[in-house]
């Protein structure tokens, strides 16, 4: 992959995407942006090398639907994956033990992953925030806040001075987020093994059928699918399906073309390789 000029993510420093865009990228200077809509106007708007990496699914807690979305309607290309480790830390301010806290405050997916915590912790509430890194320097800036955690990476409490109540409180050790990384430049992936698509099917009996039956008559296998409402159509849905091999194999490019024919358009997102390593990196959301 070449090395792009410049790098964005959703998040504050410290945040779970700044760390996975360092092991994509390593040695790299990353901006961090207020949302994910920002990132996708970044790709859109500054000229050259650039790109993001951007957190598309979770092992427990599913898919990262305003990334799904954003995908819909800014369909800039996916040329890799990266699957991070996620290991969730309970943060506060430096002395403040576990028992006195009773609000946290994360984004909804990490506190999500935290499910099991919250059920043996039933003093604390959890407190929905746009992202980890976030939560933790807005709660490094109000130190009156003795009764407040966060959850958030060990670097974010590193990044903020904050003290580390409690490691790996995730439900699961299981637990990796999928990154993706976009550019408005395609480069060609020549050994991709996975493929991403979108597609509206037609509103026909059986259309669906028919769409799957492109690919399960040439043995494709199908990673995921998943539906989502149609931005400006009421109640449309498309249909992002993951499939595993390339845009360079025939099968491959032979079921996208006769799903034209079931489909009101089709797009295909990008054919990368797929990340199979799971090895454990200290990263996520």
């Amino acid at each position: 992959m070449i090395r792009p000029e410049q790098i964005f993510y959703q998040g504050e420093p410290g945040a779970y995407s700044q760390l996975a865009a360092w092991s994509v990228f390593p040695g790299s200077k990353p901006e961090g942006l207020p949302a994910f809509a920002d990132v996708f106007d970044r790709l859109a708007t500054v000229k050259g090398n650039v790109a993001a990496v951007l957190p598309i699914e979770n092992s427990i807690y599913g898919s990262v639907h305003p990334v799904l979305d954003l995908l819909q309607t800014n369909p800039f290309p996916i040329v890799g994956e990266y699957k991070l480790r996620i290991q969730h830390c309970l943060l506060a301010h430096p002395s403040t033990p576990v028992s006195s806290i009773r609000e946290v405050y994360s984004h909804p997916q990490a506190l999500g992953q935290c499910e099991s915590f919250f059920r043996q912790n039933p003093q604390m509430k959890p407190v929905p925030w746009p992202d980890t890194a976030g939560a933790a320097r807005y709660l490094a800036d109000h130190p009156e806040l003795t009764t407040t955690g966060a959850i958030a990476s060990e670097q974010a409490g590193l990044e903020y001075k904050l003290a580390v109540l409690q490691k790996n409180i995730e439900s699961f050790d299981h637990n990796f987020t999928r990154f993706v990384v976009v550019t408005p430049q395609p480069e060609p992936v020549p050994d991709a093994n996975k493929t991403s698509i979108w597609f509206e099917a037609k509103d026909l009996p059986g259309s669906l059928y028919n769409c799957l039956g492109c690919f399960a008559s040439r043995e494709i296998n199908l990673i995921k699918i998943e539906n989502r409402p149609v931005w400006g159509k009421a109640w449309k849905q498309i249909f992002y399906l993951d499939i595993t091999g390339g845009l360079h194999q025939p099968a491959i490019r032979e079921a996208i073309e006769e799903l034209h024919a079931f489909t009101e358009s089709v797009h295909i997102l990008g054919s990368y390789r797929e990340d199979q390593s799971e090895k454990g990196h200290v990263s996520g959301l």
